[in-house]
């Protein structure tokens, strides 16, 4: 059986380990070279530079700090280490934390934990928390702690990382919706390669689930969270080329239908049972395009 750290790498760590020989700002014509050959999607997904659009346009406080919970293989890190004075990244593996200091070993401001930060201890206090994609791995490597619903490690999660957060802190947290049209559309579901797993409400739940826009905010108001903002990333967070809010989805701001276009994750196989972009056209006519949104961008204030 495979641990869960076996579990959350995906078979592209060796290679970016080698690859970031000298670091990500000495290499931007080899990562083009690299992207141009098609190459597959864990890869893509590490070195796309469009990672970097879900928070380019983000107004960070001036001189602030962040911790990077789950920062992958530094996707998002670089982005960081540009805009905000301190950044802490925690990665839960050696080989990831290690691919990270190599890709950003220019960057004088950034320092990488490795571990799961139940075990850390780290005394820290940042003005900006970055979760992107990693609430739903909860069940896995949280402890239930109290409770006895499945719930329970998710809201213990948001508990453990909001302690991190100096006053009036913010937390940006990116999640696929688990009533997303992808999902409704054949999409198969992120975290278990199977078709209709959140929609149906994960059964034979096994430590990894997404939730829905009203499920998500009840969370993160439990959490102590005094205010939550969604934004919408299309056609998803990790790959966005637009990025919404609920005010913009209340207008006819006229964005292209192309940004609605089909997940560009093929890491799992789509079975296209109707015509995406129409549906979500549709659906945004009936201004409830936001409650479908193949995933979500947060930021809740503490």
């Amino acid at each position: 059986m495979l641990s869960n750290k076996q579990l959350y790498i995906d078979q592209s760590e060796n290679f970016l380990l080698d690859f970031f020989n000298k670091p990500q700002s000495q290499k931007q014509d080899e990562i083009y070279e690299v992207l141009s050959k098609n190459p597959p999607w864990p890869i893509l997904y590490h070195l796309a530079p469009q990672r970097e659009f879900l928070l380019d346009w983000y107004q960070f406080k001036k001189n602030s700090s962040i911790l990077e919970i789950g920062a992958g293989c530094g996707a998002l890190t670089g982005l960081f280490t540009n805009k905000l004075k301190k950044v802490y990244s925690n990665e839960l593996t050696t080989i990831r934390a290690d691919i990270i200091r190599r890709r950003f070993s220019d960057k004088k401001n950034l320092t990488v934990y490795a571990g799961n930060l139940v075990d850390l201890n780290l005394k820290l206090k940042v003005d900006y928390l970055s979760v992107i994609g990693v609430l739903e791995y909860s069940g896995k490597y949280i402890p239930q702690v109290t409770g006895d619903n499945y719930y329970q490690p998710f809201l213990n999660f948001l508990l453990l990382i909001k302690k991190f957060l100096s006053k009036n802190g913010h937390l940006l947290l990116a999640i696929e919706n688990k009533i997303g049209l992808k999902y409704i559309a054949g999409g198969k579901e992120d975290h278990y390669g199977t078709l209709f797993r959140s929609i149906e409400n994960y059964p034979s739940y096994q430590g990894i689930r997404t939730f829905s826009k009203n499920e998500l905010a009840d969370l993160i108001y439990k959490a102590g969270f005094k205010k939550v903002d969604f934004y919408y990333p299309f056609p998803d967070y990790k790959m966005p080329s637009s990025i919404l809010t609920d005010e913009g989805l209340s207008q006819d701001i006229n964005i292209s239908k192309s940004s609605y276009a089909l997940i560009s994750d093929l890491s799992n196989e789509r079975i296209p049972l109707f015509n995406e972009i129409t549906m979500a056209d549709n659906l945004d006519r009936e201004n409830i395009l936001g409650k479908f949104s193949s995933s979500f961008l947060i930021d809740a204030i503490i």
